[in-house]
């Protein structure tokens, strides 16, 4: 079962997630006796508190929609009036959620995506994403190279490349370390699409099953580090 709720909405959340529920029970994606998640586990899913979610499944049992069994915890209602709407014809979308690993919900950190959110839209300057003002960008120089590219490489640029990156580009790298008395060859050096990426290649190089990794502080990086060794765990 899967609840998207939006917390900056002026509908309070404990009704979005009855009406959320609701629809899913009208349309047959839940069906009678299915059992619902227990009001702390949903709490902990979707970050709130779970007397939010009580008071969502108090709605709900009010509509005769829902129903509390000691030791079995919150089922779907089984009552002439859900028969009656499942029955109209409709499309029930599969949910693929239900097939998800059970681990998934504490490997899956949202902090990111909230930072990268926070930023965009407002008249604001936020520093907790690390982005620059876009305003500093070289446009010109970036369009002219471009150009330059489509004109050089055409639909190569469109094509599939060596996982390590463009070789031209790695040989040139490769000049500019000699002048800083670094020795690496072309085929020691891997273009990377961003930092979280480097990040990432170093801990799967790096870290094994009980390894303790140190950072100067916490922050994002260490987030980081524990997730990807949770993940690398689960796969060992």
């Amino acid at each position: 079962m899967r609840i998207s709720i939006d917390k900056k909405s002026s509908i309070p959340i404990y009704i979005q997630i009855k009406n959320a529920i609701r629809d899913m029970i009208y349309s047959g994606m839940l069906p009678s006796n299915f059992l619902l998640p227990s009001e702390r586990k949903l709490a902990e899913e979707l970050n709130i508190s779970r007397s939010t979610v009580i008071s969502a499944y108090e709605e709900l049992k009010s509509l005769g929609l829902l129903e509390a069994h000691k030791g079995k915890g919150t089922i779907v209602a089984n009552n002439k009036k859900n028969k009656q709407l499942n029955t109209k014809s409709h499309t029930v979308p599969l949910s693929w959620y239900q097939f998800f690993d059970s681990n998934i919900n504490s490997a899956n950190n949202h902090a990111i995506v909230d930072i990268i959110n926070a930023v965009g839209g407002e008249k604001n300057i936020s520093f907790s994403a690390g982005i620059a003002d876009p305003n500093l960008y070289p446009l010109n120089d970036i369009v002219k190279l471009q150009r330059d590219l489509w004109k050089n490489c055409g639909n190569d640029m469109l094509a599939y490349i060596s996982p390590y990156g463009y070789y031209p580009l790695r040989e040139s790298l490769s000049e500019l370390l000699k002048s800083r008395n670094i020795v690496a060859s072309p085929n020691e050096i891997m273009i990377l699409s961003g930092s979280m990426q480097g990040i990432d290649f170093i801990g799967r190089a790096f870290i094994s099953k009980g390894d303790v990794v140190i950072v100067e502080e916490p922050h994002m990086l260490q987030e980081m580090y524990f997730t990807l060794k949770e993940a690398m765990v689960r796969a060992i």
